[in-house]
């Protein structure tokens, strides 16, 4: 099919000038699939990646609407099962929906540049012991480092379950991490969204001004 036979929404004009897939960056072909998809789509693509361990989208940027898009329908076929320390003498397990399960959130954010990938730093601190996995896209992936071109402001969400392993377990119960990428005073909103949901929001940064203290100061949330 040629270029000009796609029907490409005005916001992502940028697809239709990529002649390799090595010019896409991944997050931005997830996004843009995702915020041209149905609802079952959505649930469809989620479910897959969940599947793969993959950390899910939660809030897509305002691109092609007035506000950001929350993905929580698109995630409510998916189940997960973990075994928490309470339950490891018995082997015992607990099921329930991923949308349900009341889990606490850590949110990680940054405000500035960075010169490192706070993803790659969160795959690190999710991974076990035994086995590195790759969460969260980062820059030593392929076509990680491609310049992201609408996916500021994207909110990907991942989740760790215990294994009833004992000390090697990161947690004793779930928890779920989230991660903004961007700047966070170019992505306000975003940033609030996460200080209301989290029970910790860590900022990332290199160094702050007094400006930027000042403006966190500002935001008033009762969130650690």
């Amino acid at each position: 099919m040629d270029k000009e036979e796609l029907d490409i929404p005005k916001d992502f004009s940028f697809l239709s000038d990529t002649d390799t897939t090595d010019s896409l960056h991944p997050l931005d072909a997830l996004c843009a699939i995702l915020l041209c998809s149905d609802s079952f789509l959505q649930q469809e693509i989620l479910s897959k990646m969940s599947m793969w361990q993959f950390a899910l989208p939660l809030l897509l940027p305002p691109l092609n609407a007035p506000k950001c898009t929350l993905l929580l329908w698109a995630m409510r076929d998916i189940v997960k099962k973990w075994r928490p320390h309470s339950l490891s003498e018995s082997r015992g397990f607990r099921e329930e929906s991923l949308v349900l399960t009341a889990v606490p959130t850590v949110s990680f954010v940054q405000i500035g540049n960075c010169s490192f990938s706070m993803s790659h730093l969160l795959n690190e601190v999710l991974s076990s012991s035994q086995q590195h996995h790759d969460f969260f896209v980062h820059q030593d992936m392929e076509s990680g480092n491609v310049p992201r071109a609408i996916t500021d402001g994207l909110i990907e969400i991942s989740w760790y379950f215990p294994g009833g392993m004992g000390n090697s377990d990161l947690s004793s119960e779930p928890v779920a991490v989230t991660n903004l990428h961007g700047d966070i005073e170019s992505h306000w909103v975003q940033f609030s969204f996460l200080t209301e949901i989290s029970s910790a929001v860590f900022i990332v940064t290199e160094s702050i001004s007094e400006r930027e203290y000042a403006l966190l100061s500002l935001q008033g949330s009762a969130t650690k």
